[in-house]
């Protein structure tokens, strides 16, 4: 959810908040276990960090963030592994950076599209 409205954000779309909606999320079995779910959890937050953070502000608040939600988390011996996740996939991810946010994806008129 959080990604999702950052990229449209991104793109010029305008984002609004509504109190009554629910979103619930269908969670597969390894998701549900506290160990992968603070894994994703750590290796997540710093995807998002440098997908929309950019190479000097994106990786190093997200691996500080990774870091400080990591140890909170239920299983913070899953910190490190999702860590070293995140970082072998960056590449991956600054080149989807360039293909989503290229100027012709852009809204053409944001102040159309609510």
């Amino acid at each position: 959810d959080t990604e999702l409205a950052l990229r449209l954000s991104r793109l010029g779309y305008r984002i609004w908040y509504d109190p009554s909606v629910t979103v619930q999320h269908d969670h597969s079995a390894e998701a549900r276990d506290e160990r992968w779910a603070s894994f994703y959890y750590v290796r997540n937050t710093l995807l998002i960090n440098l997908l929309h953070g950019g190479l000097f502000t994106g990786l190093p608040v997200g691996l500080l963030r990774a870091l400080r939600r990591g140890w909170n988390t239920a299983v913070p011996s899953q910190t490190l592994p999702g860590l070293f996740a995140g970082l072998r996939l960056a590449g991956r991810c600054y080149r989807a950076r360039r293909e989503l946010f290229a100027p012709e994806r852009r809204c053409p008129n944001p102040k159309v599209r609510d």
